[in-house]
């Protein structure tokens, strides 16, 4: 979770970490869970168990979202750092920057990335 959180701070984006700040509280509160149940006497295994099945789970569709996340922001900082270059003259590039930094800054990453390589594409007449 603390690599997770890192990549989070990387990102920088107020959206991303409220996207995700529920789901790593709930993975922090099934640690404390666990830890709770195995301090209390009888042990229910069975409990514990079924919190770190949870928490596993949990922790993993997390972890490889932000980690997808990350990957596609850097893919995407990539597109609109390249297309800028031809934002002054060719206005469709201006508008669909627009609406890629828009996506960008909401988190949406794949939509940003997509917006920005049809507009090259179709500027570059593919």
């Amino acid at each position: 979770m603390k690599d997770d959180e890192y990549i989070l701070r990387l990102i920088a984006l107020d959206s991303s970490y409220s996207k995700y700040s529920p789901k790593i509280e709930r993975c922090y509160s099934l640690l404390d869970a666990i830890y709770d149940r195995l301090q209390s006497l009888p042990i229910d295994v069975r409990k514990v168990n079924e919190l770190e099945n949870e928490l596993s789970s949990l922790g993993e569709e997390v972890s490889d979202s932000i980690k997808k996340d990350y990957e596609q922001m850097l893919l995407t900082n990539a597109s609109i750092l390249y297309a800028n270059r031809d934002r002054r003259h060719l206005g469709e590039v201006d508008v669909a920057l627009k609406q890629a930094e828009s996506y960008y800054f909401s988190s949406e990453f794949k939509k940003a990335y997509d917006e920005i390589n049809a507009t090259l594409k179709r500027v570059a007449g593919e």
